[in-house]
């Protein structure tokens, strides 16, 4: 756990879309449509564990930056937000996890380094989940992504690309890297 909370964010905005990707349509995919969720509401100030700060729109951002940054942690994401976790560099969240709020958007970027979100386990709540690969050495090699009821996706730059994107037909809709 990362000061008690971890970073996170939108993520709506790649749901759907990935890199010459495969998209799967979860239960409610089939009929093309996911349904827009709730503004988080954010509280009078940003949480502690918002280690990038709050920049907008109520969007907690935590900041894993450098080797073994946040290597072997739970990261927990405050509830009343939107949630943008950054792994970046060498082994900056390796073996760790990244619990998403409950009800608002999630996103994991895993960039400039091998394994910088190696073995990670991406737990999505019902709000847009995504996670970011970059192209440099494989930041995402071994993660998982557990996705939840709502769009699901991966974009990916390269070769690297999460391990396994659980879940999928759980989701409104899944795009794979």
């Amino acid at each position: 756990m990362v000061g008690g909370a971890t970073v996170g964010g939108a993520g709506a905005g790649n749901a759907g879309r990935g890199s010459g990707g495969r998209g799967n349509a979860g239960a409610a995919g089939a009929a093309g449509q996911c349904e827009i969720g709730p503004t988080p509401p954010g509280a009078a100030q940003c949480p502690e564990a918002c280690t990038g700060g709050c920049p907008t729109d109520n969007v907690c951002e935590i900041a894993c930056v450098g080797e073994t940054a946040c290597e072997d942690q739970d990261i927990v994401c405050p509830e009343n937000y939107a949630c943008v976790v950054r792994c970046i560099g060498v082994d900056a969240c390796d073996t760790g996890s990244v619990e998403c709020p409950p009800s608002y958007p999630c996103t994991l970027v895993c960039d400039e380094g091998n394994d910088a979100c190696g073995d990670m386990d991406l737990r999505c709540g019902s709000g847009a989940c995504s996670i970011e690969c970059g192209a440099a050495d494989g930041p995402c090699t071994g993660a998982r992504v557990r996705c939840g009821a709502g769009p699901c996706s991966a974009t990916c730059e390269g070769d690297s690309a999460p391990e396994e994107m659980q879940d999928c037909t759980a989701a409104c809709s899944c795009t794979e890297c």
